[in-house]
């Protein structure tokens, strides 16, 4: 499936581990070094998605976030590409607001420029863009013509390519999903 690049505790460890041992031996292991590569250019593919459904210009723009954990059904933030992904568009200048079901309470890892809040439909309120992150199930159930009337731009883009397309065009947003045809 496609996302914004792996992540969590396991796997960015275990290939870096891989790779040392690699080096350690002297083998050169270049299909390794490029899938970490790849996965780490990632985050920036969906950086530019985001602000390319935003007309090129995050500086100032207000992003919502659905999903920060590394993967729905968790509220492990280590090494998410989620949470790099809003370091990243932060960087460029948005107004990040953000919702994930597993971090009701806060979450003290999150950066500074991500304000969390209660509900996805205030991550979504005045957003120029809404970014699905993470591939919670409760997101799939939204009521999405609510979030249009929330959304301050009609566009949704699903790195995870999670969503139903035509629910979403139904609702009057634009979809803007991974190595698909946009919608709407």
């Amino acid at each position: 499936q496609p996302g914004p690049g792996w992540g969590g505790s396991c796997l960015p460890k275990d290939t870096a581990a891989l790779l040392r041992v690699a080096e350690a031996v002297d083998f050169d292991f270049p299909l390794l070094q490029a899938t970490i590569s790849a996965n780490a250019r990632q985050r920036e593919r969906m950086v530019a998605k985001v602000e390319q459904a935003c007309g090129g210009v995050l500086d100032g723009a207000r992003i919502g976030l659905l999903g920060l954990t590394f993967k729905a059904g968790t509220d492990d933030l280590r090494d998410s590409p989620a949470v790099e992904v809003a370091r990243l568009l932060a960087a460029r200048g948005a107004e990040l607001v953000a919702f994930d079901p597993g971090l009701r309470g806060g979450a003290a890892a999150l950066p500074p420029e991500v304000t969390l809040v209660d509900d996805p439909y205030q991550a979504a309120k005045g957003a120029a863009a809404l970014v699905l992150l993470t591939e919670w199930q409760e997101f799939r159930t939204l009521d999405w013509n609510r979030v249009a009337q929330e959304l301050d731009g009609p566009v949704v883009v699903d790195t995870r390519n999670h969503l139903d397309p035509d629910v979403l065009r139904r609702a009057g947003l634009r979809w803007r999903g991974v190595g698909r045809t946009p919608v709407g």
